[in-house]
């Protein structure tokens, strides 16, 4: 989900509240900082990600500092998955390998594409009306995607995105 978003809002009020003080609405359940600062990597990572934003602190509730020091850590974490983005979100197809798969029960083909620098994967949505869609196309997926499709399986991301086009 994270590698497909161009827009990713993290409220601190979804990590749990003893490990990020000075909420506008603490709970007692939640993320926890080890997995806001991973999310937050994985999207400074993805090359489609065009804003990431942090929300919620509130410093007049935060005496020991401790939720500022969070949410340094989670742009931390962010901003060292983008010094790591690996520039192969495909623009073209240079440096893709290109997988076809025939879907026997549908009469129907679906390409697959994975990436020589990085080996990370994508499915091509058939979209009639492409140009309007030219950036959302390609959704990101992985080799077990792949390995369904040729077992004549649809990927559940594809029956998603197919969803999210018509």
């Amino acid at each position: 989900i994270i590698r497909d978003a161009d827009l990713l809002s993290l409220n601190l009020s979804a990590l749990k509240h003893s490990e990020a003080p000075g909420q506008e609405d603490p709970g007692p359940s939640g993320f926890t900082v080890e997995e806001a600062c991973q999310a937050a990597r994985y999207a400074g990572m993805s090359d489609k990600l065009k804003a990431f934003g942090i929300y919620g602190y509130q410093q007049a509730l935060d005496d020991k500092k401790q939720g500022a020091k969070t949410a340094a850590l989670i742009i931390w974490y962010f901003i060292d998955g983008f010094f790591n983005r690996k520039g192969d979100f495909p623009v073209s197809t240079d440096g893709l390998v290109e997988y076809i798969v025939d879907f026997k029960k549908l009469d129907y083909q679906l390409t697959f594409w994975r990436s020589e620098r990085s080996g990370r994967w994508w499915m091509q949505v058939p979209l009639k009306t492409r140009a309007k869609y030219q950036r959302h196309y390609l959704v990101p997926c992985s080799y077990n995607d792949y390995k369904m499709a040729c077992q004549d399986e649809l990927p559940e991301r594809l029956v998603k995105a197919l969803a999210r086009f018509s």
